[in-house]
């Protein structure tokens, strides 16, 4: 009967862990070496061209104030 109450409650999880992957946003990180602010063309480099990253930037969201130490 133990055994029994921990797959209800294991399955229990399982679903509640479904439902909140759902609510969670999507979030991309992108780590570069050696890469200024502007070094794309979303942050208005005359020149790179990031056609890709520009289309992520224009349907999500864009730090215009992030800081590096």
């Amino acid at each position: 009967m133990t055994s029994l109450r921990v797959l209800v409650f294991l399955f229990g999880l399982g679903d509640m862990a479904l439902w909140a992957a759902d609510e969670r946003p999507n979030v991309i990180v992108f780590v570069a070496d050696d890469m200024g602010w502007n070094d794309c063309g979303a942050y208005g480099h005359p020149s790179i061209r990031t056609p890709n990253i520009d289309a992520l930037a224009e349907a999500g969201l864009r730090f215009d104030r992030a800081y590096l130490t």
